[in-house]
């Protein structure tokens, strides 16, 4: 099961990283947390440790209990587990529409300046939370905030697609440009712009109609995005544990080496038949996550999967598949191996000399199907 608990500053949007073991309704842990708490003298039931569980796998929002960072709320799939460090907001019969509005509302600089009035620095209680009032919604209001804690949510989770290692990750923009790695790069960070730019707005319009809900005057809000965006960049934000928080790198544009490292990073994951080539090479396209309050998907939409949307097996790739699959997923140096490495080796070692000279993933799949 998905686990909350806390994680770094992500505005409207993180990708969950922890699971936890929940089988036979968590008897694993309900068993040790009843043990140790025998052990200490507490008494031996488990319900006492583990907090909110009858409200456990519906959809919500949430935000991480202490940061730096500043105050964060975002969305809670179904089928998750939160804890004291990632405590959970529900709504009624578990109403999306009144979810995506109190998202908005919960993110707007009206709400996080009722809440600064009321605490110490840095650490966000559920009692806080809970005092602080949310305006009186007419129906029209409440489609406005619905439409934009959508559309922050979509700015926000935007990167995951092009990120290897989170649940939306979908492919590689490898086919933007004419023809060589300088220019996708560049393409790449003009799409992460532009949503910036959209996350941007997205927030300014929040925070003004939240503004007029609550009857403030704009001189009422002393900060705004750009104060937030200025300090992510400076890297000025730290998250839990005094670490510098990561998630703030989604405000900020990646570096032209990142990237490039996950460009090969992605091409060797192809030839071990990890991922789907033919999204990033506009021959299909992935099957995008609508809604963050359905459970997590098992496997991530850019994967190389089978009829039932699990990894594939050879027997699931169709002939004329553009690229030859290593199953082993093993990869040599060895000329004389059908399993040569040499041009992805060669790509490689480009790029840590002059990104420049290669050649767009196209021409690479090519070589590889005929190798």
């Amino acid at each position: 099961m998905t686990l909350a608990k806390g994680g770094p500053f992500s505005r409207y949007h993180i990708d969950w990283e922890l699971v936890i073991d929940w089988k036979n309704d968590g008897a694993s842990l309900k068993s040790f947390v009843s043990e140790y708490r025998g052990k200490k003298g507490w008494g031996y039931h488990w319900a006492a440790a583990i907090n909110g569980h009858s409200e456990y796998f519906r959809p919500g929002l949430t935000w991480p209990r202490r940061t730096q960072g500043g105050l964060s709320i975002r969305t809670l799939p179904q089928g998750s587990i939160f804890g004291d460090k990632g405590p959970a907001i529900f709504a009624p019969a578990n109403d999306r529409d009144e979810l995506w509005a109190l998202l908005a509302i919960t993110n707007s600089q009206s709400f996080r300046d009722f809440i600064s009035l009321q605490m110490a620095f840095g650490s966000y209680e559920v009692g806080v939370l809970e005092r602080t009032p949310i305006p009186d919604l007419s129906e029209s209001t409440l489609v406005t905030l619905r439409d934009l804690g959508r559309q922050a949510w979509s700015a926000s989770s935007s990167r995951d697609k092009r990120d290897l290692v989170t649940h939306g990750f979908s492919s590689l923009p490898l086919c933007i440009g004419t023809g060589c790695l300088a220019q996708i790069i560049e393409a790449w960070k003009e799409t992460e712009s532009h949503h910036l730019k959209k996350t941007s707005d997205i927030q300014i319009q929040v925070d003004s109609l939240c503004r007029n809900l609550y009857g403030l005057v704009e001189e009422d809000s002393p900060e705004n995005l750009g104060s937030v965006l200025a300090a992510a960049e400076s890297g000025e934000l730290e998250g839990d544990d005094g670490e510098c928080d990561e998630q703030m790198d989604s405000f900020s544009q990646s570096r032209s080496e990142d990237i490039a490292s996950t460009i090969i990073d992605y091409l060797l994951g192809t030839i071990a038949g990890r991922w789907d080539i033919r999204f990033a090479m506009g021959e299909r396209n992935p099957t995008e996550r609508a809604d963050p309050f359905d459970p997590l998907p098992v496997c991530p939409p850019g994967m190389l999967l089978d009829a039932d949307g699990l990894p594939a097996e050879p027997k699931d790739v169709p002939s004329d598949y553009p690229v030859q699959i290593s199953w082993p997923g093993i990869l040599v140096d060895d000329e004389s191996c059908s399993r040569y490495l040499s041009a992805k080796l060669s790509a490689c070692d480009a790029v840590r000399g002059n990104i420049s000279n290669i050649n767009c993933f196209p021409l690479m799949a090519q070589q590889q199907a005929h190798e």
